[in-house]
């Protein structure tokens, strides 16, 4: 039961860290635009230290595999990027801003991906003592995959779309619509 409590941790901690990617990007951007309030720069602040007290502590996870234990690697590499970055002031030159957009958005993949690992570590351990286990399809990757749906609804003659998105960081398609099936003469 500790075992299961400490990796449902680790998997918390590293879904909050894929928040606070996106948090700093945002405190960022809106400071650069001249848009955020007075509390922006600590708000940031404060995520960055967050965000780094808490990579240590996924870091030091003595239950840690060899492929979590690379991608954490590899967000701590980006993370050195990103923060390079964040120390950057805005100006007229744009690549502190991209850098900013670009780096937040490997570490939240990277960290997706560390979630999937763990969430899998998590499941095994679950599945193996009680049968049960979390209901997630988790690639061999450790990615999870978001499926394209069609729902029907109670009437079965309306039926919601939703386009196919490859990744949830690309364009949302310009609308979803319900669409009405002919009608039976």
């Amino acid at each position: 039961k500790q075992s299961a409590s400490t990796a449902g941790r680790l998997v918390n901690i590293s879904g909050r860290q894929r928040m606070l990617s996106q948090r700093m990007a945002k405190f960022y951007q809106a400071i650069a635009w001249g848009v955020g309030n007075d509390k922006s720069p600590g708000e940031l602040e404060k995520a960055r230290k967050e965000f780094s007290a808490a990579h240590q502590e996924l870091a030091a996870a003595p239950s840690n595999t060899q492929q979590i234990k690379e991608s954490l690697d590899l967000v701590k590499q980006q993370w050195l990027f990103f923060e390079n970055a964040l120390n950057q002031k805005a100006g007229p030159d744009k690549r502190p801003q991209i850098a900013v957009a670009t780096t937040s958005e490997r570490i939240l993949e990277e960290m997706e991906t560390v979630v999937g690992l763990y969430e899998n570590r998590l499941s095994c351990r679950s599945s193996a003592g009680t049968g049960g286990g979390l209901k997630r399809d988790v690639s061999s990757a450790g990615n999870s995959r978001l499926r394209p749906w069609r729902r029907q609804a109670s009437s079965k003659r309306w039926r919601m779309r939703a386009a196919k998105w490859p990744s949830p960081f690309m364009r949302l398609p310009k609308r979803v619509s319900l669409v009405r099936p002919p009608r039976k003469s």
